[in-house]
């Protein structure tokens, strides 16, 4: 009779389902095809005392294993469980058949007791996008397990809870009713700045591209961190394609949108990634989520440049002699500057760097001698969940179009009609700005949660670029 698990073997930086199986032949030992010779003895006869120790007594037969991906020792460190499960099976009759559709992930040591994996996450986001059946792994390691897999999964604390789980199917589900996740923050006071607060929130909406800038210690960088914690959760579809790029750089699996923070030293290979074995750089990293760029008007102009690109387009390509990889890289820049942009930015930025950027707002210096107030986390994090479930709703219908190519199925009165006709009858004014102006507007309408676009609203929407 021939046992069957699935397990995961790493190839280069990706972990992929590889299928075990066992087969009793005649003679007596081990053998296997497609891993290491030596480190599957060296399982073999430590699993076998266990067992006996456990009154689980092997047939004198040969055991022929074969591993459905052939990699190297350290890639199959991890498989040890799959094999014990294979040997308990060949033990009894009475083994059942839901092992075939189990995941086995894990080792043992010489008492017998699982250990934990170093990096587990990589293995969450591979039981995820398999859609494994069961999957079993050390108890220790379940503390941080998504939703998704979590009814699925097993913890597994010694070889005798596996015992029971192959011959038995007797086992503990982990079952989690929501994501834990930490969304109480200590209140905090600031003073306002409603124009700059309104952007961040459009940004966050509609993934406008934005600049603050304003005096030194006026609270640029202090109100994009505020709002950089409301930032709403990921749907499972976000999960999917931002976790395979962040378990690439052992990071820890983001539940919310993410939010990562460029250096001003930032070279463009951390910009894009690269190396011999390809990684992903800060504007994959920060797929779905927000790009951080403080003192944006102290980087170098080659870096700027080398980030222009990737504000419209939504992947990177990494092109070496012996790999073509792209990442996906669907982000919003928030930057923030010094420098008064409505008076001077010549030699800062180029023209056609700024003309990606959707909003520019400069802060003021506001009223000390008011009282701060609260910044209100939970308020703001339900209104930008809000807006974003209301935002689904309503471009269902437009395909993925620009405004302007679409602009029969926005709703829109009477009077902002006629606003959008003379803005487009200007000659100075590209299409490309029309478009963004439009969806600019409409993020408005998605927060606001309105019924149509009016002319108060593409007004508001003016105030937050000035188009020279």
């Amino acid at each position: 009779m021939v046992h069957k698990v699935k397990t995961f073997v790493k190839v280069d930086l990706d972990l992929r389902s590889s299928l075990m199986s066992l087969t009793l032949t005649k003679g007596f030992g081990a053998k296997c095809s497609g891993m290491p010779q030596h480190m599957l003895r060296d399982q073999f006869d430590r699993l076998r005392v266990l067992l006996h120790q456990r009154k689980q007594q092997l047939k004198g037969m040969r055991y022929v294993f074969q591993s459905q991906i052939t990699a190297s020792a350290k890639h199959h460190q991890t498989s040890e469980m799959a094999i014990a499960a294979l040997l308990i099976a060949s033990c009894a009759k009475e083994a059942v058949n839901h092992i075939e559709q189990t995941y086995f992930v894990g080792s043992f040591d010489l008492q017998g007791r699982a250990i934990p994996l170093d990096y587990p996450h990589e293995y969450y986001v591979a039981a995820l996008s398999v859609g494994c059946e069961y999957f079993v792994l050390p108890l220790e390691n379940i503390k941080d397990l998504p939703v998704e897999i979590a009814p699925k999964s097993i913890g597994i604390q010694s070889i005798d809870e596996l015992i029971n789980y192959v011959l038995r199917c007797s086992y503990s589900s982990v079952y989690k009713e929501s994501e834990c996740i930490n969304t109480t923050h200590e209140s905090v006071f600031y003073y306002d700045q409603p124009h700059a607060s309104r952007a961040l929130e459009l940004s966050i909406v509609g993934r406008h591209h934005l600049l603050l800038f304003g005096e030194p210690g006026i609270g640029k960088s202090t109100l994009i961190d505020h709002y950089a914690k409301t930032l709403p959760l990921l749907t499972r579809e976000q999960k999917l394609s931002l976790w395979p790029i962040q378990v690439k750089r052992m990071k820890r699996l983001s539940y919310q949108l993410p939010v990562e923070h460029m250096k001003v030293n930032t070279s463009i290979a951390e910009l894009y990634g690269g190396g011999v074995k390809p990684y992903p750089g800060y504007i994959s990293l920060a797929h779905h989520g927000i790009l951080v760029a403080d003192e944006i008007d102290q980087y170098s102009r080659s870096v700027l440049e080398a980030l222009k690109p990737s504000l419209e387009w939504k992947e990177v390509l990494l092109e070496r002699n012996n790999y073509s990889i792209s990442y996906p890289s669907e982000f919003t820049l928030i930057g923030s500057c010094n420098t008064d942009l409505e008076n001077t930015h010549n030699g800062l930025f180029s023209d056609s760097f700024i003309d990606r950027i959707d909003l520019m707002v400069k802060l003021q210096k506001p009223d000390i001698g008011q009282k701060p107030k609260p910044f209100n986390y939970t308020q703001i994090s339900q209104r930008l969940e809000q807006a974003l479930l209301y935002k689904t709703s309503i471009t269902s219908s437009f395909g993925g179009a620009q405004p302007l190519d679409c602009l029969h199925r926005i709703p829109i009165t009477k009077e902002g009609m006629k606003m959008v006709q003379q803005l487009k009858s200007r000659d100075k004014t590209s299409v490309r700005r029309i478009n963004r102006w439009l969806s600019t507007a409409l993020s408005l309408l998605y927060i606001d949660q309105l019924s149509s676009l009016n002319e108060g609203i593409l007004s508001e929407a003016l105030s937050f670029r000035k188009w020279n």
